[in-house]
C-alpha cells in the first residue's frame, strides 16, 4: 500500500541569466545555485515517494548519564543514523546517533498514539544565523499525538495506554515480543514509509455495503485486502491507495465519498433492487470514470453444486468416450448434461437479472466479455487470458458494460487464504483481479484526461465516526491506532 502523494505543480524554473560583465554578488550566487537544489528536488519528487532511505531505527536505551535525576527514567529512544528523503526533495541526513526522550503523557480515557517523526531544516530558515563559510543542512525530530505532515516522516509510533492505567512514571519503553503486534509502550515501526520509485498507476478500491447484505461483508473486505497487497508482486507498476474502504450504500451519498476510488465493489443478492435515487448516485460514479465490479451472491443458491455437477458429468463423457461398450451411457450422460446446462443457465439469467436490469438503467448493457472483438482490457492487460479462469471446477463467467463488470463464480473469495485453495488458483485468481483494478484505473485516467483536462487528485478521506461499519472496518486495518 502507498499514499497518494501529490505532485509539484507544473511550474517553470527560474535560472540566472548570465552575461558579459555581470556583477556576483551574494544574492545572484544563492540564485544560481538555488536552481540546481530546485532542479535535483524537483527529480526526486516526480520519480519516488517520500520515506527512509536506509538506517534511522528506533530502539530503547537506558537514560544518558548526564542528564539530571528527574529526567531518568525508561522513556528514552534512540534514533540511529541514516537518510530519508521528504516529499519536497529535501535529502534528510542524520549523521549520527541522537538520543530522545518521549516527553508526551496521556491524560484522556481513550489510548493515545504517539509519532515520532523527522524533517528537514534549511540552515538558511533558521533564525539563529551560523557563523563561518560553510553550514550544515540538518533536521528536526519531534513527537506528536496527529499524523506526519507531508513535510515528516513518521520513524516509529508508540501507543500509550488510557490515563490511570499506567503511571507515566513507571511507563517503560520496549520492544513488543512481536514486532508484527506492538501493544502499549511498544515501538511500533511498521508504518515508516520507504522511499520508492514512484508507480505508475495507484488504485483505490471501495467496498458498497448494501442495507440487505448478510454476515459476508468483513470476508469480501478482506479478500480485497489480499488483492491490493498481490499489486507490489505481481505487478510492480501498480499499487494501491490505502486500504479498500467500505462504504454503506445509500442514497445520501457525497459524490466525493465514491469518485475518490477508481473501483467499487458489491455483493447483489437476488432481491436487489437500488431506488431511482440510488442508481442516479451509481450513475454519476460512472460518469467520473469509476468502474462497478459486482458479484451475484451465490449463497442460498444451488448454483454452485449445479456447476460442480456438470463438471463431473463433462469428466465422466470424457473417461466414457475411451470403452465403446460405454457408447448408450454417454448419450445418456449428453442428455443429463444438456438438461443441466438448460437449468444452470435459467437459474444464472434470473440471479444476474437485477444486475442486467441495473445496467440498462444505467444505459450500459451488459455483454460476455468473450463476445469482445479485439478482446477487452480485462483480458489482456497487464496479463493476457486466452480463456477465462476455472476456479474450483466452477467456470468463471463476467459480463462488461462501459463501466460495469459482473462476475459470476466467487472470484473474489479466491483472492485471499481463507478457502484454503492451491496456490496456482490463488494466483490466477489474482491475475484476473488485477486485470480489473487496470482496467478501472485505465478507464478512469481516459475519462478524467476528457472532462477535466487531467486526472484528479484523490481528495482526502475524513475518518468515518467509529460506531459506523465503516469506523469498525478501520479498526480492523490499524488496531493500534486510536487517533
Amino acid at each position: 500500500m502507498t499514499k497518494p502523494w501529490p505532485f509539484p505543480p507544473p511550474q517553470p524554473l527560474e535560472r540566472l541569466q548570465v552575461s558579459d560583465g555581470l556583477l556576483m554578488n551574494a544574492q545572484r550566487w544563492r540564485l544560481a545555485h538555488r536552481y540546481h537544489q530546485n532542479r535535483q528536488n524537483l527529480q526526486y519528487q516526480l520519480l519516488s515517494q517520500p520515506g527512509i532511505v536506509f538506517g534511522l531505527g528506533v530502539r530503547a536505551i537506558a537514560p544518558p548519564e548526564t542528564v539530571k535525576a528527574e529526567y531518568r527514567d525508561r522513556r528514552w529512544l534512540e534514533i540511529q543514523a541514516g537518510i530519508a528523503i521528504d516529499l519536497f526533495g529535501n535529502l534528510i541526513v542524520v549523521p549520527t546517533p541522537v538520543s530522545f526522550r518521549l516527553a508526551s503523557e496521556n491524560r484522556t480515557a481513550a489510548p493515545l498514539a504517539i509519532y515520532l517523526v523527522v524533517r528537514y531544516v534549511d540552515p538558511e530558515e533558521l533564525s539563529r544565523r551560523l557563523s563561518g563559510d560553510l553550514v550544515k543542512e540538518t533536521f528536526r525530530l519531534d513527537e506528536k499525538s496527529s499524523p506526519p505532515e507531508l513535510s515528516e516522516i513518521e520513524l516509529c509510533r508508540i501507543l500509550l495506554p488510557p490515563a490511570g492505567e499506567n503511571p507515566p512514571a513507571t511507563a517503560e519503553l520496549s520492544v513488543a515480543a512481536d514486532v508484527f503486534h506492538p501493544s502499549y509502550h511498544h515501538l511500533n515501526l511498521l508504518h515508516r514509509p520507504q522511499a520508492r520509485s514512484r508507480p505508475q498507476m495507484l488504485v483505490s478500491i471501495g467496498q458498497l455495503i448494501l442495507a440487505d447484505e448478510s454476515g459476508t461483508s468483513q470476508r469480501d473486505f478482506r479478500n480485497l485486502t489480499y488483492l491490493l497487497q498481490s499489486l507490489s508482486a505481481l505487478t510492480p507498476q501498480m499499487s494501491g491507495v490505502d486500504e479498500p474502504v467500505p462504504i454503506p450504500f445509500n442514497a445520501e451519498l457525497p459524490p466525493e465519498q465514491l469518485s475518490y476510488h477508481d473501483l467499487l465493489f458489491f455483493k447483489a443478492s437476488p432481491a436487489f433492487s437500488p431506488s431511482e435515487e440510488e442508481v442516479a448516485v451509481l450513475k454519476a460514479y460512472l460518469e467520473t470514470g469509476g468502474v462497478l465490479l459486482v458479484e451475484p451472491d451465490l449463497e442460498g443458491t444451488n448454483i454452485p453444486q449445479l456447476i460442480a455437477l456438470q463438471r463431473e458429468i463433462e469428466i465422466a463423457i470424457v473417461q466414457a468416450s475411451s470403452d465403446r461398450e460405454l457408447t448408450k451411457s454417454i448419450q445418456e450422460l449428453e442428455t443429463e448434461l444438456e438438461a443441466l446446462q438448460s437449468d444452470l443457465k435459467q437459474k444464472i439469467e434470473k440471479i444476474s437479472h437485477p444486475l442486467r436490469s441495473l445496467a440498462q438503467e444505467l444505459e450500459t448493457p451488459l455483454q460476455a466479455l468473450e463476445q469482445y472483438s479485439p478482446p477487452h482490457l480485462t483480458q489482456t492487460q497487464p496479463f493476457l487470458f486466452s480463456t477465462l479462469p476455472t476456479l474450483e471446477g466452477q467456470p468463471l463467467q463476467l459480463f462488461v458494460g462501459g463501466g460495469i463488470v459482473v462476475a459470476i463464480g466467487n472470484l473474489s473469495s479466491a483472492w485471499g487464504v481463507e478457502r484454503q485453495l492451491p496456490r496456482e488458483t490463488i494466483r490466477t485468481a489474482q491475475e484476473l483481479g488485477i486485470n480489473l483494478l487496470h482496467f478501472a484505473w485505465k478507464r478512469r485516467q481516459l475519462t478524467q484526461l476528457q472532462t477535466t483536462g487531467q486526472t484528479q487528485d484523490r481528495p482526502s478521506l475524513t475518518a468515518a465516526p467509529p460506531g459506523t461499519l465503516t469506523g469498525i472496518f478501520q479498526k480492523l486495518i490499524e488496531p493500534q491506532q486510536s487517533d
